[in-house]
C-alpha cells in the first residue's frame, strides 16, 4: 500500500500511481502521459502484476491539456462498491477509488500522518477537510481524544479501524 509514482518528483510529470494491495489506481493529467498510457499500463502489468487497474483520469488539469475526463476499470473488477482496503501506519481504511478524490487516497501525506502520531497523545486534534478521516482516525489511535472531523466534500469520513 503505497504511492508507486509521485509525478514530477519521479521525473514523470502528469503521472501518479497508487497501489492498494493488488489494485493500482493510475491518474494521468498531461497529454504526453496520456499518449504513453498503453505503455504505462503494460509496464505496471509486468512490474506490479495487479489484478485490477483503475484509470482515475478526472482531474481538473486534464481540461487545460484538451483531454477528456474519465474514470474506468481498465483491468479486473472492483467489489464492495469500488472501495479498496488499505493499511497506513497500523490503521485500516476503505478508500473510494472510483468516486473519491484524486486516486482515492492521499498517500503523499503518509509520512506526515506518521509523524503527527508522535505528538498527539492527550492533545485535542481537529481534522479539517478530512476526506475519509486519515488524520483524525490516526490521531485517535495515537491517543488523541476523539473529535468530530470536518469533510470539505460534504460526505462524512469513512470509519478506519
Amino acid at each position: 500500500y503505497c504511492r508507486l509514482v509521485f509525478g514530477d518528483s519521479d521525473v514523470l510529470p502528469g503521472l501518479v500511481v497508487d497501489r492498494f494491495g493488488t489494485t493500482v489506481a493510475v491518474q494521468v493529467s498531461l497529454a504526453g502521459m496520456e499518449q504513453a498510457l498503453p505503455e504505462i499500463i503494460s509496464a505496471l502489468r509486468v512490474v506490479v502484476g495487479p489484478t485490477t487497474i483503475v484509470l482515475k483520469n478526472d482531474g481538473k488539469l486534464r481540461a487545460g491539456e484538451g483531454l477528456d475526463s474519465y474514470v474506468r476499470v481498465e483491468q479486473g473488477q472492483l467489489l464492495d462498491g469500488g472501495l479498496v482496503e488499505l493499511e497506513e501506519n497500523g490503521t485500516r481504511f476503505l478508500a473510494p477509488i472510483m468516486t473519491g478524490q484524486k486516486t482515492g487516497w492521499f498517500y503523499d501525506h503518509r509520512l506526515n500522518r506518521e509523524r503527527m502520531c508522535h505528538y498527539v497523545r492527550g492533545k485535542r486534534v481537529l481534522d479539517v477537510c478530512s476526506y475519509i478521516g486519515a488524520w483524525g482516525v490516526q490521531a485517535a489511535r495515537a491517543g488523541a481524544p476523539a473529535r468530530p472531523a470536518v469533510a470539505a466534500s460534504g460526505r462524512p469520513p469513512s470509519r478506519g479501524g
